[in-house]
């Protein structure tokens, strides 16, 4: 599996998953990258290692959620009924099974 260490998050699945977090509770403006570090569980130059700059992070994080709901598409199309909006269909499902 991609991003792991031995069944273990790696340490940038674990900043993405904490930035993530943090946008979700607190909005992109008033997350720091120290706060992600902390919910991370991780130094601030650990977090600098992977990623150098707060829009660097969100670049990340934005990035990753596109990637996850082109997956779900493309698993739901195999089930979908083919028709009409096939692909607004399918956007709509795969966002609403990541929430």
């Amino acid at each position: 599996m991609a991003g792991r260490v031995r069944g273990r998050k790696s340490s940038r699945e674990k900043i993405l998953d904490a930035a993530a977090e943090l946008v979700s509770e607190i909005g992109s403006g008033r997350m720091t990258l120290d706060s992600v570090a902390e919910r991370a569980g991780l130094s601030k130059g650990g977090l600098l290692y992977n990623f150098p700059t707060k829009e660097a992070l969100l670049q990340a994080v934005v990035q990753r959620l596109g990637d996850e709901v082109a997956a779900e598409r493309e698993m739901l199309r195999d089930r979908a009924e083919p028709g009409r909006n096939l692909e607004a269909r399918l956007c709509r499902a795969a966002l609403l099974k990541l929430d």
